[in-house]
Protein backbone atom coordinates (compact mmCIF):
# COMPACT_ATOMS: atom_id res chain seq x y z
CA UNK A 1 0.00 0.00 0.00
CA UNK A 2 1.49 3.29 -1.09
CA UNK A 3 0.95 6.37 1.05
CA UNK A 4 0.10 9.70 -0.52
CA UNK A 5 2.07 12.83 0.19
CA UNK A 6 0.72 14.29 3.47
CA UNK A 7 0.73 17.84 2.10
CA UNK A 8 -1.32 16.76 -0.90
CA UNK A 9 -3.81 14.97 1.33
CA UNK A 10 -4.08 18.01 3.63
CA UNK A 11 -4.79 20.20 0.61
CA UNK A 12 -7.49 17.81 -0.62
CA UNK A 13 -9.11 17.68 2.82
CA UNK A 14 -9.00 21.47 3.05
CA UNK A 15 -10.79 21.74 -0.31
CA UNK A 16 -13.42 19.20 0.80
CA UNK A 17 -14.05 21.09 4.03
CA UNK A 18 -14.35 24.31 2.03
CA UNK A 19 -16.96 22.64 -0.18
CA UNK A 20 -18.90 21.51 2.90
CA UNK A 21 -18.85 25.10 4.23
CA UNK A 22 -20.11 26.39 0.87
CA UNK A 23 -22.98 23.87 0.99
CA UNK A 24 -23.80 25.05 4.52
CA UNK A 25 -23.82 28.73 3.47
CA UNK A 26 -26.08 28.02 0.47
CA UNK A 27 -28.45 26.07 2.72
CA UNK A 28 -28.54 28.90 5.23
CA UNK A 29 -29.36 31.41 2.51
CA UNK A 30 -32.11 29.24 1.01
CA UNK A 31 -33.76 28.60 4.37
CA UNK A 32 -33.50 32.27 5.34
CA UNK A 33 -35.11 33.40 2.08
CA UNK A 34 -37.89 30.81 2.41
CA UNK A 35 -38.70 31.76 6.00
CA UNK A 36 -38.53 35.48 5.26
CA UNK A 37 -40.92 35.16 2.33
CA UNK A 38 -43.23 32.89 4.26
CA UNK A 39 -43.51 34.87 7.50
CA UNK A 40 -42.34 38.44 6.88
CA UNK A 41 -42.66 39.04 3.15
CA UNK A 42 -45.57 40.63 1.38
CA UNK A 43 -46.87 37.16 0.49
CA UNK A 44 -47.72 35.97 3.98
CA UNK A 45 -50.95 34.48 2.61
CA UNK A 46 -49.89 31.21 0.96
CA UNK A 47 -52.97 31.01 -1.28
CA UNK A 48 -50.84 32.10 -4.22
CA UNK A 49 -49.71 28.88 -5.90
CA UNK A 50 -46.54 30.43 -7.39
CA UNK A 51 -45.37 31.63 -3.98
CA UNK A 52 -46.11 28.32 -2.28
CA UNK A 53 -44.26 26.41 -5.01
CA UNK A 54 -41.29 28.76 -4.62
CA UNK A 55 -41.25 28.26 -0.86
CA UNK A 56 -41.42 24.49 -1.17
CA UNK A 57 -38.60 24.55 -3.74
CA UNK A 58 -36.42 26.69 -1.49
CA UNK A 59 -37.05 24.52 1.56
CA UNK A 60 -36.48 21.24 -0.32
CA UNK A 61 -33.36 22.67 -1.93
CA UNK A 62 -32.09 23.59 1.50
CA UNK A 63 -32.71 20.02 2.70
CA UNK A 64 -30.74 18.76 -0.29
CA UNK A 65 -27.83 21.00 0.59
CA UNK A 66 -28.00 19.82 4.21
CA UNK A 67 -27.70 16.22 3.03
CA UNK A 68 -24.84 17.12 0.69
CA UNK A 69 -23.01 18.84 3.55
CA UNK A 70 -23.51 15.81 5.81
CA UNK A 71 -22.22 13.52 3.04
CA UNK A 72 -19.08 15.61 2.54
CA UNK A 73 -18.46 15.78 6.28
CA UNK A 74 -18.73 12.00 6.62
CA UNK A 75 -16.45 11.57 3.61
CA UNK A 76 -13.84 13.82 5.20
CA UNK A 77 -14.05 11.87 8.48
CA UNK A 78 -13.62 8.56 6.62
CA UNK A 79 -10.64 9.97 4.72
CA UNK A 80 -9.02 11.12 7.96
CA UNK A 81 -9.59 7.74 9.64
CA UNK A 82 -8.06 5.97 6.66
CA UNK A 83 -5.02 8.23 6.84
CA UNK A 84 -4.68 7.58 10.56
CA UNK A 85 -4.81 3.80 10.05
CA UNK A 86 -2.15 3.98 7.34
CA UNK A 87 0.11 6.09 9.53
CA UNK A 88 -0.50 3.84 12.51
CA UNK A 89 0.50 0.74 10.51
CA UNK A 90 3.72 2.48 9.48
CA UNK A 91 4.55 3.33 13.09
CA UNK A 92 3.82 -0.24 14.24
CA UNK A 93 5.95 -1.67 11.42
CA UNK A 94 8.87 0.56 12.46
CA UNK A 95 8.38 -0.51 16.08
CA UNK A 96 8.69 -4.20 15.21
CA UNK A 97 12.02 -3.64 13.49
Amino acid sequence: MQMMDPEKVKKQLHMMMLLAVIFWIIRLLMVSIAYYRQFLGKFTDIDDSVTSKELITLELGAIGFILAGVFWTLFIICKLLTMMLGRMSQVLAKGKQ
